[in-house]
């Protein structure tokens, strides 16, 4: 029953934001309040098939709430489990959580919402979590497909003459009986597609 009751607020939300889509514009709020609930299932789900079934839901309708005009703008305090940091110019924002699995490690998700100056709109990149294949994590340069995974909580940027670096600071649940804290470096290309890693720290 709750499975069908969340399917059925992802078509309201769905079916509202094509109807709004010429007038009065999305409610974000709705869509907040359904991904929480979404978030919240897939945190307390007893098997790791649930789990991953409900970030799907979650993921599809987040991907569909941010190719919403003016999404950018919406704060998503309300989301439980869920980190969302902007960076302080403005230019991105980075959405991050995790899923348990059945072993008790934790496989992380994100997006990048970026503003391409090119395209004259926000893009969002979807992150995949690969530092179990990672064989020098710490030396390993990534993009969005090669990504070391964490849940971020902070964010500080650092402006140089060419480009702005932002140090990630962030927490991964990695095992039963480990947790790790994480940072990384975050830069963007010139097509602004996003690029982890960056010999930015002194020796």
């Amino acid at each position: 029953m709750k499975k069908l009751t969340l399917i059925f607020l992802m078509l309201l939300c769905i079916s509202l934001a094509f109807g709004q889509r010429k007038g009065r514009g999305c409610d974000f709020q709705m869509w907040a309040d359904s991904l929480d609930r979404l978030r919240a299932e897939a945190m307390t789900a007893r098997t790791e098939v649930e789990r991953y079934s409900l970030n799907d839901d979650f993921m599809n309708l987040l991907v569909l709430t941010l190719d919403e005009d003016n999404s950018f703008k919406f704060g998503w305090d309300s989301v439980k489990n869920f980190s969302v940091l902007t960076s302080p110019d403005n230019l991105f924002k980075i959405f991050t959580w995790f899923i348990y699995k059945d072993d008790f490690t934790v496989e992380n998700f994100g997006f990048i919402q970026v503003y391409n100056d090119g395209r004259k709109k926000y893009v969002v990149y979807p992150l995949f979590d690969r530092r179990v294949v990672m064989d020098y994590p710490q030396t390993t340069v990534g993009n969005q497909n090669k990504w070391f995974g964490a849940v971020y909580y902070n964010m500080i940027p650092l402006k140089t003459k060419n480009r702005t670096y932002y140090t990630l600071l962030g927490w991964n649940g990695n095992d039963l009986f480990t947790n790790q804290k994480v940072i990384e470096v975050l830069y963007f290309k010139s097509d602004m597609t996003p690029v982890f890693g960056a010999n930015v720290f002194k020796k």
